[in-house]
């Protein structure tokens, strides 16, 4: 008679493939344009990657699956850097304004 069982198990693959030296695409400048088309306005990074088996053995034999996802995030560079320090800067240089009691009528 054989034993009958199942094992399952999942495994966050994030780290091992960092160790691996897998490391562009978690922190960006991977080129994904393959799979996205033009990709000049659009910065994605893996923010996951997820790996689930599970394996179930009985008197009929024995069965195995697997399965992996990742998750993706999308970040846009539409408002590049050079606006942002200028707008900032523009900010910092003006004179104090008045404040809403300033203006208010008396």
């Amino acid at each position: 008679m054989i034993p009958k069982f199942s094992v399952q198990t999942a495994v966050d693959m994030k780290s091992q493939l960092k160790e691996m030296g897998i490391n562009q695409v978690f922190d960006g400048g991977a080129d994904f344009s393959p799979i996205f088309g033009d990709m000049e306005d659009l910065d994605v990074v893996v923010q996951s990657v997820n790996h689930k088996v599970q394996l179930d053995v009985d008197e009929n034999g024995m069965e195995g699956s697997a399965a992996t996802a990742m998750a993706l995030a999308f970040r846009s560079n539409l408002v590049h850097k050079e606006a942002l320090d200028r707008a900032l800067a523009s900010v910092l240089n003006k004179p104090p304004s008045k404040t809403a009691r300033e203006h208010a009528p008396k």
